[in-house]
């Protein structure tokens, strides 16, 4: 999914994204103990791996896109269970 294509949903994306960062960040005592971001880490891994950091970065691959959202859900369960 690329930044923009659902502009709709922009609003509860952030909220997603500001409650998956409290909760990394409820996970370690202080900054320097904070884990990888759970959330985006796969991407940024990926995006390590298959670009230079030149031009357009490449379309996500369906796997890593799958793999992104089952963190997001996985996380929105244990925010709500």
């Amino acid at each position: 999914c690329r930044r923009g294509a659902h502009p709709g949903r922009r609003g509860a994306h952030e909220r997603l994204v500001a409650l998956l960062d409290a909760a990394a960040w409820a996970q370690g005592t202080s900054a320097a103990e904070r884990r990888p971001s759970f959330d985006k880490q796969i991407v940024r891994d990926w995006l390590a791996a298959a670009w230079d950091g030149q031009g357009t970065p490449p379309e996500l691959p369906a796997e890593i896109v799958e793999r992104t959202a089952a963190k997001y859900r996985e996380l929105l369960e244990m925010l709500t269970d």
